[in-house]
């Protein structure tokens, strides 16, 4: 049996619900066959009425005194469950982890490392290899933190299972995933993080992202979209509050010209303004660039170019860390 100190570096987060055996397999041995040894693996069971989860963990239990099981009384959903592992969690990061996915052997050792010499960076996660339905290697997720805080304004930048955070920003700051969202919880708590110092992704593979039709986030797609709508639209009105703007969500259709007359010509406020109207589903981007053009053709021109070439086309960023 391999046994656990009382100290650990890494806390690795996963929650089970009803993964077939086989992909939960996989997802776990992946984890135990890491090369870096130091961590505790927290696994919160979510279906404690289905056996299969309770012959799998009770076993692994047996073999490995670093694994953790927590069993709810019900199913409560993944974002309540990943606050019961926060709760418990002692290491000094904190690592997360699907049960259908697949953690390459040196994940956690380069996402240590990049940490440890990172000190700025309070969350980092990787590119991804996606597989199953859909075989093809993500590189376009952005690996500096100018592009990252950029792109967070559009949608999710940072794939859950890579996520690798800085546990002293989660205890010191209470920081836990908003209980309100049940899909896109992880896009909220990056949101959140980055108050507090720069989130990005290592620019390598570091993880098997598995897609299948029988997967909870294919099944509820359209719930997940609102609930990232919502977020997005948080962070945006904090970004807005920032160059002292408010603006009522109801009455946006009315409020274009008015929120330009508030704004510096500049890029950057420009770019807020256009990223507010796109942040909502039943605009098309035919509806933005008549709304650009009629408030000023200069915008158009000049920042609209230039908002596409840096949020569509990230690999023109080179890596700021």
């Amino acid at each position: 049996m391999i046994k656990k100190t009382s100290l650990v570096k890494i806390s690795i987060l996963m929650s089970v619900f009803s993964e077939p055996e086989n992909w939960l397999n996989k997802a776990i041995d992946s984890i135990l066959n890491q090369t870096f040894k130091d961590f505790e693996f927290i696994i919160i069971n979510d279906n404690p009425k289905r056996k299969e989860n309770d012959l799998i963990l009770k076993e692994l239990q047996q073999k490995d005194s670093r694994v953790i099981v927590i069993k709810n009384t019900e199913n409560i959903g993944l974002t309540k469950s990943l606050n019961k592992g926060l709760l418990v969690a002692k290491g000094k990061y904190i690592a997360r982890m699907d049960a259908d996915d697949i953690s390459l052997p040196e994940r956690l050792s380069r996402q240590f490392d990049f940490m440890e010499n990172h000190k700025k960076v309070v969350a980092c996660g990787s590119f991804i290899r996606v597989f199953g339905k859909i075989n093809r290697v993500d590189k376009s997720l952005p690996t500096n933190y100018k592009q990252f805080k950029n792109i967070l304004l559009i949608k999710n930048p940072l794939p859950h299972p890579t996520a690798f955070i800085r546990n002293e920003i989660i205890q010191k700051n209470k920081i836990k995933y908003n209980e309100k969202y049940k899909y896109s919880q992880d896009y909220g708590l990056w949101s959140e993080l980055s108050k507090y110092g720069f989130l990005t992704n290592i620019p390598e593979v570091l993880l098997h992202y598995r897609v299948a039709d029988n997967q909870i986030s294919i099944k509820n797609k359209k719930e997940q979209t609102l609930c990232a709508q919502s977020i997005r639209l948080e962070l945006l009105k904090r970004e807005l509050k920032k160059i002292h703007i408010e603006f009522d969500i109801n009455s946006l259709n009315h409020m274009s010209l008015s929120i330009y007359n508030k704004l510096d010509r500049n890029e950057y406020r420009s770019y807020m303004l256009l990223l507010l109207f796109l942040s909502y589903i039943n605009y098309t981007g035919k509806d933005i660039f008549l709304l650009i053009y009629r408030v000023n053709v200069k915008v158009l021109i000049v920042n609209f170019k230039l908002i596409v070439q840096r949020v569509l086309f990230t690999r023109q960023y080179q890596p700021l860390l």
